[in-house]
């Protein structure tokens, strides 16, 4: 399988069956090392077995990588003697379609796994097997990602709620979070409606911006937020440092 817009997905292919051994194939190897902790956290929180885990280099294919370059940096030679795929095993990919067209005719997939809302994961190719789902909660995404959210009163009194890394390593600053959803892999985050000062809405597009870097841009959806918030967010404004208080 490849790391492509939703890791929580890969995630539920990887547990939704007891596979004999599961290959990853990654681009970045800081984003390699995440989702092997995220295998295990997510182990931990189902109470599941940790698979049997191997990984393997693939250039990326973005808005900073060409075709053409993608296609010279795909060491076919290599792929084939590190991989050996038989007629038992599978390719799950959420990516591009060059990525899995390449996957699969360099290395001779024959089955597909994939996915639909209503019967979960099934084959598609030589195999015609259905593997079924299982829902992942608000408490086993916040256990796989290794965060905690808190409730407290910042200086004035106001009810507030927070999102951080259980380690303190990081953690939203603004007072302006409403409250927090799970639903179909992805956190939602309700925003409080009203007017801000400039100070205020620096701190919510420091925080929208946080989430998106932690989390992936697939994984995170900002809900209700304000308009100049919003507008700020659009423009690619980066603040750097609010000393402020709300």
């Amino acid at each position: 399988m490849v790391i492509g817009q939703s890791q929580m997905m890969l995630l539920r292919a990887i547990f939704c069956h007891p596979w004999d051994s599961v290959v990853v194939f990654y681009a970045e190897e800081k984003v390699m090392e995440q989702f092997r902790q995220k295998i295990v956290n997510c182990a931990g929180a189902l109470n599941m077995p940790i698979p049997h885990l191997e990984s393997t280099l693939i250039p990326p294919l973005d808005q900073t990588n060409s075709i053409a370059k993608f296609a010279r940096e795909l060491n076919l030679d290599s792929m084939r003697n590190d991989i050996e795929v038989n007629e038992n095993d599978m390719l799950f990919y959420s990516g591009t379609v060059l990525h899995i067209r390449c996957l699969t005719t360099t290395l001779n997939f024959e089955n597909i796994l994939a996915y639909d809302n209503e019967k979960g994961f099934f084959t598609i190719g030589k195999l015609d097997n259905v593997f079924g789902d299982f829902e992942l909660t608000m408490g086993n995404f916040l256990d796989i990602n290794n965060v905690k959210i808190r409730k407290g009163k910042n200086q004035q009194g106001v009810d507030f709620i927070s999102i951080g890394s259980i380690g303190g390593d990081w953690q939203t600053t603004s007072v302006h979070i409403d409250k927090i959803e799970f639903s179909n892999d992805v956190l939602n985050i309700f925003w409080k409606g009203g007017r801000q000062s400039s100070s205020q809405r620096k701190k919510i597009v420091k925080d929208c911006h946080l989430l998106k870097r932690i989390f992936g841009h697939y994984t995170v959806i900002n809900r209700n937020l304000p308009l100049e918030v919003d507008r700020l967010i659009r423009s690619g404004y980066i603040p750097i440092l609010m000393e402020e208080e709300e």
